[in-house]
């Protein structure tokens, strides 16, 4: 993989990140709240979302690897 398509995945998935780290992750629970849904089942929701988020980039990889990609589409999806 070229260097400068390297570089636009890695800044689209850092846009990524960050805006989930600081807009879902902060704000969740208490909106949440503001339905009626309780503080643990919110976190219990939220927890749920990451465990899909963490299956699902392995599966990625997975699935990358199979369509017999180039090995660093492979890398970068494994790193995210």
């Amino acid at each position: 993989m070229r260097a400068a398509s390297r570089s636009a995945l890695f800044a689209t998935f850092f846009i990524c990140g960050a805006s989930t780290n600081g807009l879902i992750q902060t704000h969740f629970i208490p909106l949440c709240a503001d339905f009626g849904l309780p503080a643990v089942g919110a976190a219990s929701v939220l927890a749920m979302m990451g465990i899909f988020d963490f299956f699902g980039t392995i599966r990625s990889r997975t699935a990358t690897t199979t369509a017999g990609s180039s090995p660093g589409t492979t890398d970068c999806a494994a790193s995210c």
